[in-house]
């Protein structure tokens, strides 16, 4: 089996913050993103057990900046969230999710860079959520 390349789950990650910023501009697509990808998370808990909190304030933050409920956020955060939620739900990454074991290997990783690139924000946000 092919080595896991980080840089270029890396590269197809700044594609997908692009594709992210581009669909902000449209709130259904948005929501439809935050839903496919919550579906996904519900399905494959276990892989995902690690950053489980922060993929779920991630969710809430987008969900919250869509809506209008939450904007103190930079909009190259909720970016960075969408795409890393947009490569999540893709059938076409690094390591197909089909691959028992090691499928979601790369989407952890996105995430996890997602989830570094926005902590602060996450970490504003859940204060405001918990206030």
């Amino acid at each position: 089996m092919k080595k896991f390349d980080e840089s270029a789950a890396i590269n197809m990650f700044s594609g997908y913050v692009s594709k992210g910023e581009d669909i902000l501009k449209n709130p259904s697509k948005v929501e439809e993103t935050i839903k496919k990808a919550l579906e996904k998370a519900k399905e494959s808990r276990g892989p995902l057990d690690e950053i489980w909190h922060d993929l779920q304030l991630m969710f809430g933050i987008a969900g919250d900046w869509v809506k209008g409920n939450y904007r103190e956020v930079p909009v190259g955060s909720i970016a960075a969230i969408i795409g890393a939620l947009l490569y999540f739900i893709s059938p076409v990454d690094l390591i197909p999710d089909v691959i028992p074991g090691v499928g979601l290997i790369d989407d952890v990783f996105v995430l996890s860079i997602a989830i570094r690139q926005v902590r602060s924000d996450l970490r504003k946000y859940e204060q405001w959520k918990n206030a």
